[in-house]
């Protein structure tokens, strides 16, 4: 089948304009994803520190809480699984 020269070049550059729209639209799709991707995983890190940090806080307030009722520090460091060199710096 014939296509005349100028009809052949218009569909050229149809083809390579629907191939550039297609590329772009993969290209904006997968930035899409991999921020919502990275996003989840940095929520994912950020609530696991977060919950080490809390746990580290629930402790150290445990030691001060035991310390205010006089409980021997080796106890507290055992109880709180804390070293008794953090503990002893809860106390000023």
């Amino acid at each position: 089948m014939y296509i005349p020269f100028y009809e052949q070049e218009e569909a050229d550059e149809l083809i390579r304009s629907s191939m550039e729209k297609g590329m772009e639209k993969g290209r904006e799709e997968g930035i899409e994803k991999g921020i919502k991707k990275g996003m989840e995983k940095g929520m994912e890190k950020g609530m696991e520190k977060g919950i080490k940090i809390g746990m580290e806080k629930g402790k150290e307030e445990m030691a001060r809480n035991l310390l205010a009722h006089g409980v021997p520090l080796d106890i507290i460091a055992r109880s709180a699984g804390l070293p008794p060199e953090k503990i002893q710096g809860l106390i000023s």
